[in-house]
């Protein structure tokens, strides 16, 4: 995982009162018991407005703050209970049992905490805390969205505060899934937070750290993507470079650095691939044959043996025309099936993005179930899809990744996959 920073600008604290939220739902259905949990923040303004009532998560039921009291303490309301917390103050409430007659037992607790908190300080160690447990990882729990939302919510304060070169960094982290690759998804978030901020004057002289923290996010996302996601950013590097910004300059002129991302440490990294097998009367996979990127190009084949060769004769955008079975097809959509001759096989084939190391690992593992399985039928794809993995992860290495080298090996002299499964003495090599 490569360093992110957000950059302050100036020695500043933003000071906030902040009430803690941890809702607790249990339930016991017979001897299985289940719980969610979920934590949200109300942060209390100077001039807040009383009574300040917060949301409903996991059933648990919405907190009344009613006000705060001569000596500083917060006075809440939940379920009809009153409690009273002294700032610093940490507090478990009843536990509540409520009437379900489809559940043994089902029942809701909060636990509150009154606080006052540097928010910067708040966002950084949120910040720090989810891009490590997203390193590599594309899930996105309950607990980091949460963590997630309360970063945004402390660093939205920070800018309602006047600290507007915070931004670019809001809208970055807004609009990305994995916070660890700093990738851009969601485009349109994005563009629309960074469109409020250029209102906002967030580009202004005095905000001197917001020119570097759109810097820090191009070393992630490509400029010129940046650039045609919003035109106008380029003229207004170029005019703050005029006047005197170098940082601004060396952006307009588009020459900030971007890391080159690899798919295995980048979740969001997505490639274009095209999977074809053959399926038999009982939808058994025969073989399995993979495409990716410039290799779903005129004239790719794939000899499918008894079945024939599998043929591409065109590509127009997302359409794919192809040959087989003696007949010419188009592929349309990102799934599709084809009736052989023979109305007995059907030729199955998978054209869609996705990420090429989460692809592979789930190759891997597809063959080692395939190895250990009775079912007959589970093992007619397994040599195809090993030398497609091989083949897969030989293209990564060349693309870079260059500590795929010993994974490679692994699989080249292993007959056995099932050293790579859960458990497996060489699963760590897949971590």
């Amino acid at each position: 995982m490569e360093k992110s920073y957000i950059y302050t600008g100036e020695d500043f604290t933003v000071n906030c009162r902040v009430l803690v939220l941890n809702y607790e739902h249990r339930t016991m259905d017979m001897s299985v018991a289940n719980s969610s949990e979920r934590k949200r923040i109300i942060i209390i303004p100077d001039d807040a407005k009383f009574p300040i009532v917060s949301e409903d998560w996991c059933g648990c039921g919405p907190t009344t703050i009613v006000g705060i009291k001569e000596d500083g303490s917060i006075v809440l309301k939940w379920r009809g209970m009153e409690y009273v917390l002294a700032m610093g103050e940490m507090r478990d409430t009843t536990t509540v049992y409520l009437e379900n007659p489809y559940l043994s037992r089902e029942e809701v607790s909060m636990s509150y905490e009154y606080c006052e908190i540097d928010a910067m300080n708040g966002v950084l160690a949120y910040y720090d805390d989810i891009r490590e447990q997203q390193d590599g990882n594309p899930r996105v729990s309950t607990y980091i969205q949460d963590d997630k939302d309360l970063a945004l919510q402390l660093l939205w304060y920070i800018i309602e505060k006047g600290y507007k070169g915070f931004y670019p960094s809001y809208a970055l982290l807004k609009s990305c899934n994995n916070w660890a690759s700093q990738t851009i998804t969601d485009v349109d978030t994005f563009t629309a937070t960074m469109r409020a901020g250029i209102k906002a004057g967030c580009f202004a002289p005095e905000y001197t750290n917001a020119v570097d923290n759109l810097a820090e996010l191009l070393q992630f996302n490509k400029t010129e993507d940046v650039f045609g996601y919003l035109p106008e950013l380029q003229g207004i590097m170029q005019q703050l470079g005029e006047a005197g910004n170098e940082m601004a300059q060396i952006i307009a002129s588009g020459d900030v650095l971007c890391y080159e991302k690899q798919p295995r440490q980048d979740p969001e990294l997505r490639h274009k691939t095209l999977a074809i097998c053959y399926w038999d009367e009982h939808e058994a996979d025969h073989g399995y044959w993979l495409f990716v990127d410039d290799e779903i190009r005129p004239g790719a084949t794939a000899d499918m043996g008894e079945m024939g060769i599998f043929k591409i004769e065109d590509v127009k955008g997302n359409i794919i025309e192809y040959t087989w079975d003696g007949n010419k097809y188009t592929l349309k959509n990102d799934y599709n099936r084809e009736t052989a001759a023979d109305d007995i096989h059907e030729l199955v084939l998978k054209y869609r993005e996705q990420n090429l190391w989460t692809l592979l690992k789930n190759k891997i593992f597809h063959v080692g179930l395939g190895q250990i399985s009775s079912n007959p039928n589970n093992k007619h794809d397994i040599e195809e899809t090993k030398a497609a993995v091989i083949k897969l992860t030989e293209r990564l290495i060349a693309g870079g990744d260059k500590d795929l080298t010993t994974l490679l090996e692994a699989l080249k002299t292993n007959e056995d996959w099932i050293c790579f499964d859960h458990g497996g003495e060489l699963r760590y090599l897949l971590e």
